[in-house]
């Protein structure tokens, strides 16, 4: 059995790539409450009234939704050329950062949608410990307040990765996406617009690649970490094995410190190939794990169901 998920059901955080719009720190004064997208998710995976965060595609308004909810509760008018590239929980639940382009912003705020703090940043993500760093062309940097301590330069990231980025530290993957939070590591994103990889950078700065370099690899579309933040799940893209009609094959494989493990790729399971794969969420116990094309994983990485 397999169980079959609908994009919208990925509440922890959801955003639109590429949406033209700009997000505001004003009240939402010209949104309206929406009816909030319809879940199909086993009850195991989502807890009564867990919060989240929509944007609805070409939409102007960031969204509030809690599940079991009717309506979705509005945060933000989205005006102007800006867009927002990433959203992000702290790891309490009490707040989220919400990352901008043009110009290029982190916002940190509170579940009414009033901004805390704002950084001028490309890119932020949360230690599981609640610190948070931020991604500038020059490096990475944990933020305490308005003071930033450096955590890696740009040139050690360029090295671990193997070539330049033309964005940056642009993680936690190509779409700001981050899920879940790293023990005392973060997982970045590392793009050219040719290539990328997806490199692990621990407390103190050692930095590391955690993306496969085998034949056939082609590219990684997100991770996520396991609830303890010792293995990364990544989402990683190959191509197809000989005489596939598909140009490319969908592939889970997992980093820890112990090295990189490749665990399986969809036109290998025991099913028709149906959708491809590039979110997962946790159980409430912590011990399954559900990608968006409806197959159930330990958080080792091992397919359940």
């Amino acid at each position: 059995m397999r169980f079959l998920v609908t994009l919208s059901a990925w509440l922890l955080v959801v955003l639109v790539a590429g949406a033209d719009a700009a997000v505001t720190t004003h009240a939402a004064r010209d949104c309206a409450a929406v009816r909030a997208p319809h879940f199909r998710v086993p009850a195991r995976f989502l807890a009564p009234r867990s919060v989240g965060l929509w944007m609805p595609y070409r939409g102007r308004c960031l969204l509030r939704v809690v599940a079991g909810a009717g309506s979705a509760v509005p945060l933000f008018r989205l005006r102007g050329t800006q867009r927002i590239v990433g959203l992000q929980w702290a790891p309490n639940g009490g707040r989220f950062i919400l990352v901008t382009r043009r110009p290029r912003r982190v916002l940190l705020l509170r579940l009414d949608g009033r901004v805390v703090e704002s950084w001028r940043a490309a890119s932020a993500a949360f230690f599981a410990d609640g610190r948070l760093v931020l991604g500038r062309d020059s490096g990475l940097y944990v933020a305490g307040g308005r003071h930033l301590s450096l955590l890696v330069r740009r040139s050690a990231l360029v090295r671990a990765a193997g070539f330049q980025s033309a964005s940056g530290p642009f993680g936690p993957d190509p779409w700001g996406n981050s899920r879940g939070y790293g023990r005392r590591a973060l997982a970045v994103q590392w793009w050219s617009g040719q290539r990328d990889a997806l490199l692990v950078v621990r407390d103190g700065g050692y930095t590391t690649r955690a993306s496969p370099t085998r034949h056939g690899f082609r590219g990684v579309g997100g991770g996520a970490w396991s609830p303890d933040g010792r293995v990364l799940l990544e989402f990683t893209v190959f191509r197809p094995p000989p005489g596939s009609e598909k140009d490319h094959d969908h592939c889970l494989d997992v980093w820890s410190r112990r090295g990189i493990r490749h665990m399986f790729c969809v036109l290998s399971l025991a099913r028709p190939y149906r959708f491809h794969f590039d979110k997962l969420l946790w159980s409430k116990d912590g011990r399954a794990g559900l990608l968006n094309d409806g197959t159930v994983v330990s958080p080792q990485g091992r397919v359940l169901v």
